[in-house]
C-alpha cells in the first residue's frame, strides 16, 4: 500500500498543483484512518506531514504568504495526536503529548515575527507565548514552559538586545554583571 501511495504522490506532481495537493491529503487521510488502529499511532506523524504539505500546495498555489494557515493543520493533527497518547497513557510526559504541536504552532510565528517588522505580530506572538507559559506553570507541564519560555527569551533577546548596549556607555556596549 505504501509502493501504491509513493507512485501515487510522485504522479500527481507532474499533473497540477490541484491533483497533488488533493493526492496528498487523500493519503493522508488513509494514514490517519490507519494510525487509528491499535499499536500504530506512530504513523499519524507521517499522516500529518503529508496532509500539512497538501494544504501547503494549495496554499502556495493560491497565493496565500501567512504563515499560520500553513502551520494549521499540523498544528491541529499534532495536537489530536497529543491528546490521543494522553488519553492512552495519562502519565506520558508533556514533551511528548504537546510538545510538537506547540512547537509547529509558536516557532514559525516565532521566526517570521523577529524577521518582519510588524509590531503586532511581534506583540501576538510575546502574548500568546505569556498565556501558554502561565496555563503551563499553573498546571506544572513540562513543554508548554519549554516552549514558551523559549519563545520569550528568542523575543527578548532580538528585540529587546540592541537595547542593552545603552545601559551602561562606560562597558563600551557590555552590561557590568559585578560591582565597578
Amino acid at each position: 500500500a505504501s509502493i501504491y501511495a509513493a507512485v501515487a504522490v510522485g504522479a500527481a506532481f507532474g499533473v497540477s498543483a490541484f491533483v497533488a495537493a488533493n493526492v496528498l491529503i487523500a493519503v493522508g487521510a488513509l494514514l490517519l484512518a490507519y494510525a487509528a488502529l491499535p499499536d500504530r499511532l506512530g504513523s499519524a506523524y507521517l499522516a500529518t506531514a503529508a496532509v500539512t504539505a497538501g494544504v501547503g500546495v494549495l496554499l502556495a498555489d493560491n497565493g496565500v504568504e501567512t504563515i499560520e494557515y500553513y502551520t494549521a493543520p499540523a498544528v491541529l493533527l499534532l495536537a489530536g495526536i497529543g491528546a490521543i497518547q494522553w488519553f492512552r497513557a495519562p502519565a506520558s510526559p508533556t514533551l511528548v503529548t504537546m510538545g510538537p504541536a506547540l512547537v509547529v504552532a509558536l516557532v514559525p510565528s516565532l521566526l517570521v515575527a523577529v524577521g518582519s517588522d510588524s509590531a503586532i505580530r511581534l506583540a501576538l506572538v510575546a502574548l500568546v507565548s505569556i498565556v501558554i507559559l502561565l496555563i503551563g506553570m499553573a498546571q506544572r507541564w513540562q513543554a508548554p514552559v519549554i516552549v514558551s519560555g523559549f519563545a520569550l527569551v528568542i523575543l527578548a533577546v532580538t528585540q529587546g538586545g540592541p537595547l542593552i548596549a545603552y545601559v551602561d556607555g562606560e562597558a563600551a556596549g557590555w552590561v557590568r554583571v559585578g560591582p565597578r
